[in-house]
């Protein structure tokens, strides 16, 4: 089945390396993953093609003649047949490992027409249930923007999804739209809502009322198989991270603030080690 995978770094300004990054390493999982099918595909068709070694030595010259006749009339029909299925069976690999399509936030507002139609025809593509769109940017908790890594370049969640509506995704888009950034789905309290939580408001506001919105409620960080992976520990440490998060934001001695950035940097690293998701619906 076709699908659409798009990833969104929403910012106006050039590639950063996580855009970039993530850009290299999604496409090198893909083709790894295309790769091996297509060799599992090949092996199988060589099989069937080989001849098998006369059994019956006994056998008469010309029977052994007609068995071989017959043999060899089995396995060109098996041979077809087998290629026809591999053929689509590559048909349905090539489908189900959709080229991810990447945008940067420059093509939107860029001023050559054939970058920025070929932007908002991508966008205006995503549709089905099938579909999902994933916006790259670095977030924290309870915050209501994220950012471009290298840039520090902003976009709030009313600006995010105002610029997705702009770039010509239709209100009954109801695919997933991931918010692909550390702690998207994670807010303080009930009143400091998580980036995700905000940005799905907002999305409701301009009528899309049938896409989901995930967040990630921990640290995602490294590389695993070619993704990006969020990694956390168990509720009472995300509980005690939360905290010293809060505790950071209201810190207004500088190198006290430092101490307390650098303790809790140390802790998600070592809970990335583990390798567990932790994706929410908001």
């Amino acid at each position: 089945m076709n699908r659409n995978i798009i990833v969104i770094h929403p910012f106006e300004t050039e590639e950063d390396t996580q855009f970039s990054d993530t850009k290299k390493n999604w496409n090198n999982a893909r083709t790894a993953k295309r790769k091996i099918l297509y060799e599992e595909i090949r092996k199988e068709i060589q099989i069937e093609e080989k001849e098998p070694a006369d059994s019956d030595s006994d056998d008469e010259p010309s029977l052994k003649h007609k068995k071989r006749q017959l043999h060899n009339q089995i396995t060109e029909q098996n041979i077809k047949k087998v290629k026809i299925d591999s053929s689509e069976r590559i048909n349905s690999i090539k489908n189900h490992y959709t080229d991810y399509r990447f945008i940067n936030g420059s093509d939107i507002k860029s001023t050559n027409q054939r970058i920025r139609t070929k932007a908002e025809s991508t966008i205006s593509s995503a549709a089905s249930s099938f579909d999902t769109i994933y916006i790259l940017g670095h977030c924290s908790i309870g915050e209501d923007s994220i950012s471009s890594i290298d840039n520090d370049s902003r976009i709030t969640a009313k600006e995010l999804a105002d610029f997705l509506k702009e770039a010509g995704l239709k209100t009954s888009y109801a695919g997933k739209i991931k918010i692909y950034g550390c702690y998207s789905g994670l807010g303080i309290s009930a009143e400091s809502k998580s980036f995700a939580k905000r940005f799905s408001e907002e999305m409701k506001i301009l009528m899309f009322h049938n896409c989901r919105v995930q967040g990630y409620t921990t640290y995602v960080g490294n590389y695993f198989k070619g993704h990006k992976i969020a990694f956390t520990g168990n509720e009472k440490e995300l509980d005690q991270f939360q905290k010293l998060d809060s505790t950071i934001m209201k810190t207004h001695d500088f190198e006290r603030r430092q101490l307390l950035e650098k303790k809790l940097d140390k802790g998600l690293k070592k809970i990335s080690t583990r390798s567990s998701n932790k994706i929410v619906d908001v």
